[in-house]
């Protein structure tokens, strides 16, 4: 079984790396050329991103709201059960329907949150995919025009001395 710890792989990577820009090949680099962009920078910097941001917040409390008032619900059930058992006035047989309906409320509760959850992701990958197209055609524009045969975002980079920051040129293709 082939198996690499996650140093061997960080060491492996940086010997590729590593071997990638110390090797000499004068055909590779007259014809390539690695620009970088804080991606970071780009993204909250749009405003697009920044509505984003904004109505996923408003349908987040929405969400949150919603839970609220249904734990309220379960929380009173459970009050006045605990109240009716105490005062003596269930019989055996009504506490064990209400302890078998206060299981199902909460239940019913940890499914709603978990739904919440996913509507919440939904609504994120939806409202971002225009944003992430519209950046993803800005590099791609800024790449072409500049002759760039990559361009990497700032964070990712091991090491770099200098270099071509793209940020700009990104951020005015987007109208920034």
């Amino acid at each position: 079984m082939f198996s690499l710890s996650f140093k061997q792989l960080l060491s492996t990577i940086f010997l590729a790396v590593s071997c990638f820009l110390v090797v000499p090949n004068q055909e590779l680099s007259a014809q390539t050329t690695i620009a970088h962009v804080d991606m970071e920078q780009v993204i909250e910097n749009m405003p697009d991103y920044k509505n984003i941001k904004t109505q996923l917040s408003t349908f987040q409390k929405s969400l949150e709201t919603q839970l609220q008032a249904e734990e309220k619900k379960l929380q009173d059930y459970y009050t006045s059960v605990m109240q009716q058992a105490q005062a003596g006035t269930m019989s055996p047989q009504q506490q064990k329907d209400a302890e078998t309906k206060l299981t199902k409320m909460q239940e019913d509760l940890q499914k709603k949150a978990a739904d919440a959850e996913k509507q919440l992701v939904d609504k994120e990958a939806t409202l971002s995919k225009p944003v992430f197209d519209k950046l993803n055609n800005a590099l791609k524009a800024v790449a072409t025009k500049n002759k760039y045969a990559y361009i990497v975002d700032k964070k990712l980079l091991l090491y770099s001395d200098g270099g071509i920051d793209a940020t700009a040129k990104v951020k005015a293709e987007l109208g920034m």
